[in-house]
């Protein structure tokens, strides 16, 4: 959308996918793992993220899968802080306030931004021994050169 100068609706589809991912991979497999069936471990991610309650999801996440380092931006600033801004940025187009159209460069810098939301998340919860997915890898791994040479 971006390329083909939506610069608004690129925004604000950047914002969404990071809504998802925050709902389907941070939120929901803490209540998978409850043992609650797919519905409703969805129906539970998004009840923690709520209306954009972006500071309480982050929370919840590092309370169930952290402790992490704190996310920096390139200038030095706690990311999420900064996201904070951008949700509201969102809110404000989305609902009709009469704003300043969203340029190339501040949808550039969504994007950017929610793709390292994503792999931020991903780097933690693969080394991490509390979430399904750091758990897995680690049981892969461990499965790992058990085997002596010329078994199979």
């Amino acid at each position: 959308m971006l390329d083909a100068g939506f610069s608004s609706a690129a925004f604000l589809w950047a914002v969404r996918a990071a809504e998802i991912l925050l709902r389907d991979f941070v939120l929901t497999p803490h209540f998978l793992e409850q043992g609650l069936d797919w519905q409703e471990a969805m129906r539970r991610g998004s009840k923690v993220l709520g209306d954009s309650n972006w500071p309480k999801a982050f929370a919840k996440a590092e309370e169930w899968y952290g402790p992490f380092d704190e996310p920096i931006t390139e200038d030095d600033r706690n990311a999420w802080k900064v996201w904070d801004r951008v949700v509201r940025r969102r809110g404000d187009i989305i609902h009709g306030r009469p704003v300043q159209d969203v340029g190339k460069d501040e949808a550039t810098e969504a994007i950017a931004f929610a793709e390292r939301m994503a792999t931020w998340y991903a780097q933690r919860f693969l080394t991490s021994s509390r979430h399904p997915i750091g758990k897995s890898f680690r049981d892969a791994l461990g499965g790992q050169g058990d085997e002596q040479p010329g078994e199979n």
